[in-house]
């Protein structure tokens, strides 16, 4: 049975497997597959990266064979990257000498839904060179006889005698070099930060970073929610923050609060702040003025009472809801979202584009948070756990504790006394 994050071990002629199948040696002319595969338009929003490391060859580096890339398991379509740095796919390309490899060699692929293709070689340019960036979505390479409806793989291909020796890394362990931002490792290996978006409830086309920190829009429009839930018949109050990373003029982006069991693209049962400032909730439908139009770099913070069944939302350091008699603090004011039903409840993120700028939606958790959590409330996402060892956090990253305490703002000698939150006392 073939495991996954390796080489499929049902391909057997002229091929031996070993390395948990993520190696295989070639002994004459044959095709290996990676166990996973991936759509050019993924039901799980893939992106994918890879990394084949090159083991023995024959040969010399002007040779045409191996060739490493993608392909479907009929031979089309396809694209690879010649052993002699040539890439052919839609078409045939010219010879780069930083595409070369030999023994040792890393060779890194990246695919994106939009049907691009890239290659490097330990970690030099990607491609053609020039402005080729995956992270950019510049200088790709389509795949030549391309069919949307195609099962594709990574693939590496022999043709001669006894040959070649890959090992492949689909993500399982790490890699050799940095994965390009917007994509993730084939096998989706790393799993989504329990303090971040959800790597499965999330629509088709709506991407997401490693760390599990930033979604943005791929190739359609749809939501997000995150991992960390609250039912809406437990009492709490809950607070988050949601960094608003980049947003086109010509999108529509909404953030807030969305029941687990509903749609990610019809938006009800849900509690959101829009990109023209607007508060938004679905039933009863209410869409009203709220707070000022969102733009890139806002930070929009959101309060929720669940058993008072209101919610409010400021840009920063504004005003609750943009009113000055509004506070979750002192529970004055705030939307009422009576109608929204019993379920579990998640923070959401919706996203929708006309172009292909990007359109980023960060989620944080509560060291990164740049605002004070109104009194009597809790963040909806807390901190990470510290790491093992003797550190402590210092408002921005773990680091080895020194021979001081943190006041709330700088390491200072530890006086007599205790730090009650504003002064020692």
């Amino acid at each position: 049975m073939p495991l996954s994050a390796a080489w499929d071990n049902t391909f057997t002629s002229n091929l031996s497997y070993s390395n948990s199948d993520k190696t295989v040696a070639f002994a004459g002319d044959g095709y290996a597959y990676s166990t996973d595969g991936f759509l050019i338009i993924s039901p799980n929003a893939t992106q994918p990266y890879v990394e084949v490391t090159i083991g023995a060859l024959i040969g010399s580096p002007s040779d045409t064979y191996p060739r490493i890339g993608i392909a479907g398991k009929s031979g089309t379509p396809f694209i690879y990257l010649q052993r002699n740095g040539v890439i052919i796919g839609s078409g045939t390309y010219a010879a780069q000498a930083a595409l070369v490899f030999n023994p040792g060699d890393v060779v890194r692929i990246a695919f994106a839904t939009s049907n691009q293709a890239w290659f490097s070689v330990n970690g030099g340019p990607w491609n053609l060179g020039g402005t080729a960036d995956p992270s950019n979505n510049t200088g790709g390479i389509s795949l030549a006889s391309i069919s949307g409806s195609t099962t594709l793989f990574i693939t590496a291909e022999w043709v001669g005698a006894a040959g070649p020796v890959a090992t492949i890394n689909t993500g399982s362990t790490p890699f050799a070099y940095a994965i390009p931002f917007k994509f993730e490792p084939l096998n989706d290996m790393l799993p989504a930060d329990p303090n971040g978006w959800s790597k499965i409830d999330r629509s088709p086309g709506i991407l997401i970073t490693p760390n599990s920190k930033t979604v943005y829009r791929g190739y359609a429009n749809g939501g997000t929610r995150s991992t960390k839930l609250y039912n809406k018949a437990t009492p709490a109050k809950l607070y988050g923050e949601f960094l608003i990373s980049n947003i086109p003029a010509s999108s529509n982006t909404a953030v807030g609060i969305s029941a687990k069991s509903v749609s990610l693209t019809t938006r009800t049962h849900y509690a959101a702040i829009g990109q023209n400032g607007n508060f938004f909730t679905n039933p009863p439908t209410i869409n009203s003025p709220c707070l000022p139009v969102l733009v890139a770099g806002d930070v929009i913070c959101f309060a929720w009472d669940t058993a008072g069944q209101k919610i409010w939302f400021r840009k920063g350091a504004g005003l609750w809801n943009a009113n000055a008699t509004h506070d979750p603090a002192t529970g004055a004011g705030g939307w009422s979202i009576t109608g929204l039903m019993a379920d579990d409840y998640a923070m959401y993120s919706y996203i929708a584009s006309s172009g292909t700028a990007p359109h980023e939606n960060t989620v944080r958790t509560a060291a990164e948070f740049t605002q004070a959590i109104p009194a009597g409330f809790t963040a909806w996402i807390a901190s990470a756990a510290a790491p093992k060892g003797a550190k402590v956090w210092n408002g921005s990253a773990w680091v080895t504790k020194p021979a001081k305490v943190w006041n709330g703002s700088a390491w200072a000698a530890k006086p007599v006394k205790t730090w009650n939150g504003s002064a020692w006392a």
